[in-house]
């Protein structure tokens, strides 16, 4: 017992003021931005089925409970890798995910690709390479939840033409 210290309060607040600052330290990675630039090989793709449930599971209003479990696991994953800032209202956070998935490098292939319309076939083909094996997710599911985000997100910009499932990327007309 000769090499045992008693705790005291003194030690207890010591030690906490330590570890607030090791955790003030270290670095962030939690938004696309910090892993790309650690990361020059950094490939992500979001998982998560329902787009229009990830506020909600920022917001902390849905839980597993509330959500098919795997889909709140990868809705989890997914926010945890874009990094919003907590507090951000949903208007805030829409704009926020959107200019993060502006900035993916899959995200501009297929914006290039659905200039003309991208079939399913063929971008399930083009993003196959971003999909990470561990996922356990194919290129036509990952296709399938990537063009899901983007109408979402960008509802302006993209539609699906019917009876045909390809992204088309729209046009503005302009008035005047």
């Amino acid at each position: 017992m000769s090499s045992c210290v008693s705790v005291t309060a003194e030690l207890r607040d010591l030690i906490a003021h330590q570890a607030a600052d090791l955790a003030a330290q270290r670095p962030k990675t939690t938004s696309i931005d910090v892993e790309h630039d650690d990361d020059p090989g950094f490939r992500w793709i979001p998982l998560c089925p329902s787009p229009e449930r990830l506020f909600k599971v920022y917001a902390g209003e849905l839980d597993e409970a509330k959500m098919v479990r795997s889909a709140f696991e990868f809705a989890q994953r997914d926010l945890r890798t874009l990094g919003p800032p907590k507090g951000y209202s949903e208007e805030q956070f829409l704009e926020y995910v959107a200019d993060r998935l502006q900035q993916l490098e899959v995200v501009q292939k297929v914006v290039s690709a659905s200039s003309s319309g991208v079939s399913d076939s063929q971008a399930a083909e083009l993003i196959a390479d971003y999909i990470d094996v561990s996922s356990m997710i194919g290129p036509t599911d990952a296709w399938r939840i990537l063009k899901q985000w983007m109408m979402h997100f960008f509802p302006e910009q993209y539609r699906i033409e019917v009876g045909q499932e390809v992204l088309v990327k729209g046009r503005t007309i302009s008035s005047g």
